[in-house]
């Protein structure tokens, strides 16, 4: 039975949650440079070509080598630590082994490749001790990143496939971009609860719809104020009436940009298809927040996605047809929210053709 974990949520439209992510970052790369595993005597790493000089290489070098290595063109990873300096989230000391660009490159190649520490090690040149539309404003839907457990706490873990998963809720605007990220929910828990808990609990920093705007849902959450599920199918699998099938069919294209977000973001960074390293179930929450801070990153500041023209896996990790856990709505509200969705339908069809 899934339980409510301790969970690491973001508004990515809020600026404390945007320096709570930009945090994340910085707390990942410093896991990929400080966790430890067992000493060695020898000098092992004698490379004459070190990690910053690699990095230096890259900056200097064919803005296509950068952006194989680290998913970022030069501009767009030299504008990434220009922010991480001046805005103070890392102050660099004179006796820094690691300076602000190769740890933050560190971090992106580990994430983009799904590296060990063991082999950032030996391609940085450090010890193994060094190196660890309409009203409609965007879509949510969840998603399954792979996770690691100890023995004793893995069955919780375990989502319907048979593999070990954190059960990852994500809301997404028009422009791929992602508005809220929930990470740290087991994968034995439903699309609709971890929903259900993010906008049920007071202190979370879900960001709530206004009135009459709404977030495209799949048949997997119940269609209340805000949320806008499909018509459910009739008999044969089809829905009742031409409008519903016509509405169903535009409701599922609007729906599709967070199927192909989910794709482009787990193809970026291949450390979250797993299998997941042993790493602390902190440091593999904050894996999944860095990469959402990362790939918004890399929307804003590089129009052209060399990730968006290719065909991407959609596997959004919901089940088709549950039922979302009963959350206080008005009858009244109900039956509005109802015939809103219905009169949607009936203006889509009588307005086809234009």
């Amino acid at each position: 039975m899934a339980r409510a974990p301790p969970n690491f949520e973001v508004n990515l439209d809020d600026p404390n949650d945007a320096r709570q992510a930009a945090t994340a970052v910085l707390i990942l790369s410093w896991h990929f440079q400080t966790h430890q595993v067992p000493r060695t005597r020898q000098l092992v790493h004698t490379c004459p070509f070190t990690g910053q000089g690699w990095v230096d290489d890259l900056l200097g070098g064919k803005c296509i080598r950068m952006l194989n290595n680290m998913r970022m063109n030069v501009p767009t990873f030299i504008q990434l630590c220009r922010i991480l300096r001046e805005c103070g989230y890392i102050i660099e000391g004179p006796c820094d082994k690691v300076t602000l660009e190769e740890g933050v490159a560190i971090a992106l190649y580990g994430l983009s490749h799904d590296l060990t520490q063991r082999v950032l090690g030996e391609r940085f040149q450090h010890s193994t001790e060094t190196i660890h539309r309409h009203d409609c404003i965007g879509a949510i839907d969840g998603t399954h990143v792979s996770t690691s457990m100890p023995r004793g706490e893995q069955d919780a873990f375990r989502n319907r496939k048979g593999m070990l998963s954190q059960n990852v809720l994500a809301a997404y605007d028009h422009n791929m971009r992602f508005v809220y990220v929930r990470a740290g929910w087991e994968g034995s828990a439903h699309d609709s609860r971890v929903l259900l808990d993010a906008i049920s609990n007071p202190d979370a920093a879900f960001p709530t719809p206004p009135a009459g705007k709404y977030y495209a849902v799949d048949a997997a959450y119940r269609h209340i104020p805000g949320f806008m599920a499909p018509f459910k199918s009739g008999p044969g699998g089809r829905s009742q009436t031409t409008q519903k099938g016509l509405f169903n069919r535009r409701h599922s294209s609007v729906r599709n940009i967070i199927e192909r977000t989910f794709g482009v973001w787990k193809m970026r960074f291949k450390i979250l298809n797993g299998p997941m390293k042993n790493y602390p179930i902190e440091a593999q929450r904050n894996i999944v927040v860095a990469c959402c801070v990362l790939h918004n990153f890399i929307r804003e500041m590089q129009p052209y996605d060399v990730y968006l023209p290719d065909e991407v896996n959609m596997d959004g990790g919901g089940t088709e047809g549950a039922q979302m856990p009963q959350f206080h709505v008005t009858p009244e509200a109900l039956h509005d929210w109802k015939e809103l969705r219905n009169a949607m339908a009936d203006h889509m069809y009588l307005h086809r053709n234009e």
